[in-house]
């Protein structure tokens, strides 16, 4: 393969990715909902060290555990913010009333 056609094809799995965490995102904002109406924190390390743990299970040492623990660590964090975001506005909308 050219440098063109695999530089082509990292274009794709990087669109692929992007829809991916869009998806997730979504996903996030529903639990977002669920957990701000049940009056559950935000964070949830035991959910966490899940994830952590399942991720590096998946990559079988074909990404390091550096490397895919950085990637959902970053991913987590968007998470919880997206999920302080949800909150924050379920309140506002609440004492707007």
């Amino acid at each position: 393969m050219t440098i063109e056609a695999v530089r082509t094809e990292i274009d794709t799995i990087d669109r692929e990715i992007v829809e991916l965490l869009a998806r997730r995102g979504e996903l996030v904002g529903n639990i977002g909902r669920q957990k701000a109406a049940a009056g559950i924190p935000i964070n949830d390390r035991r959910r966490e060290a899940l994830v952590y743990e399942r991720v590096i299970d998946i990559a079988q040492g074909r990404i390091s555990n550096r490397a895919v623990t950085a990637v959902f660590s970053a991913i987590l964090d968007e998470s919880r913010r997206s999920q302080l975001r949800i909150r924050e506005e379920i309140f506002a909308g609440v004492c707007v009333r």
